[in-house]
């Protein structure tokens, strides 16, 4: 039974159909720079585009990977090692990115951020991807929308959103 995912009209699609009308709807040729983790979310965003773009044929849509490893655990390398293996089995280009140097003691979250952010941005300039995809869970969105109440104190505000959708 395949996995189902929402969309923003309320309207449940695999995983698989999602990418694929993701896929149809890019100008040709694309060349899609797809951030991955190894969580479940971004392995199985990976997967499905990697399926989606090969339909399409690699004239049309290309699929890279970046990994960054933030070196804030014993096992991040290793992990980063695991998908840049899968990515090697798939024949997905792929390249890891280190967030080196000193870590601050607070804010380490947005600091991650914004070096993952800064790190994955240079690859897609490097390889001339067109567009950066990111998988997120709705866990994740949740999350998002939990931090920024407890930012802005309280979950009654209207402003209050998750992750966008694209940027």
């Amino acid at each position: 039974m395949p996995v189902d995912a929402r969309i923003l009209n309320g309207k449940i699609v695999a995983p698989l159909a999602a990418a694929r009308s993701f896929v149809e709807k890019l100008r040709k040729p694309a060349h899609i720079l797809v951030a991955i983790s190894g969580g479940s979310d971004s392995t199985g965003l990976l997967l499905a585009l990697h399926e989606a773009a090969a339909e399409k044929g690699r004239d049309e849509v290309r699929v890279s990977a970046v990994t960054i490893d933030h070196g804030l655990r014993a096992e991040s390398a290793d992990e980063a090692e695991k998908v840049s293996l899968l990515c090697a089995d798939l024949g997905i280009a792929h390249a890891t990115r280190r967030w080196g140097g000193i870590k601050p003691v607070s804010g380490i979250s947005e600091a991650s951020r914004l070096a993952r952010y800064r790190l994955i941005a240079e690859v897609a300039r490097k390889i001339d991807a067109d567009l950066i995809a990111t998988g997120h869970t709705i866990g994740d969105q949740r999350e998002t929308v939990a931090m920024r109440a407890a930012r802005s104190g309280g979950e009654d505000n209207p402003g209050l959103s998750g992750m966008a959708d694209a940027v």
